[in-house]
């Protein structure tokens, strides 16, 4: 249900748009058991930044996006996501400005915005939402989710989480977090599956709490495991 290709957009703090130009340097591509891990690295030609993204796949319901943007100059990073609805039967619940929950005639999905950082600022508490901020020809339907009106800042950090399930299966499903401790994890009600993130920058540990031999430790930066 989510299209994770729309990337980014860059406002700068004159209300102007950074045409936000990317080159994609590099992909890879790990896995573990059930964690598969894809991590991408861009440059921002036209703005001198760059971009790196990972991308966990927890079992089949579960995934985490973690993304570190750095630029040379001030800017507010809109984070672009888009569901497709060719059907026009995609609707969307807003529980509020971090958690989403979306819904078709088969499939659902919650999405969250667990962490937000700029220049080492914490900034969930101003940060925002447009939903939708596009509605394309095909009806897909492009959200974002942005670090807030009045923030602008050279460093940046966000992470999100999102479970996929049945109409039926994802309702005991949800995201907890402690955001003092950066560790933030998902499970159904009955535990069956249960997956936390670890975010000990730039070391990130993505934990199967059900069979804890199966985690995954890998470097951000670097890209390697640990």
């Amino acid at each position: 249900m989510i299209d994770l290709t729309k990337l980014w957009r860059f406002k700068k703090r004159d209300g102007s748009w950074a045409e936000g130009k990317l080159k994609l340097l590099d992909t890879s591509v790990c896995q573990k058991e059930d964690i598969r891990l894809t991590r991408y690295q861009y440059e921002i030609c036209d703005i001198m930044g760059s971009i790196t993204r990972v991308h966990i796949e927890a079992g089949e319901k579960v995934g985490f996006v973690l993304d570190k943007i750095m630029t040379k100059d001030e800017v507010c990073v809109h984070t672009n996501f888009r569901l497709e609805n060719k059907d026009a039967k995609t609707w969307c619940n807003v529980a509020d400005k971090h958690r989403l929950v979306i819904r078709n005639d088969v499939n659902a999905m919650k999405h969250f915005r667990l962490h937000s950082v700029m220049d080492d600022k914490e900034v969930m508490d101003t940060a925002g939402l447009l939903m939708p901020y596009v509605i394309d020809s095909d009806l897909g339907i492009g959200y974002s989710m942005y670090e807030g009106l009045y923030n602008f800042g050279k460093e940046h950090f966000t992470c999100f989480g999102y479970c996929i399930n049945t109409l039926d299966g994802i309702k005991p499903w949800h995201f907890y977090g402690d955001p003092d401790k950066k560790a933030f994890w998902t499970y159904p009600k009955d535990q069956s599956e249960y997956w936390q993130l670890e975010l000990q920058l730039p070391i990130i540990k993505i934990i199967d709490k059900t069979q804890p031999d199966k985690s995954m430790t890998f470097h951000m930066v670097s890209g390697e495991i640990l």
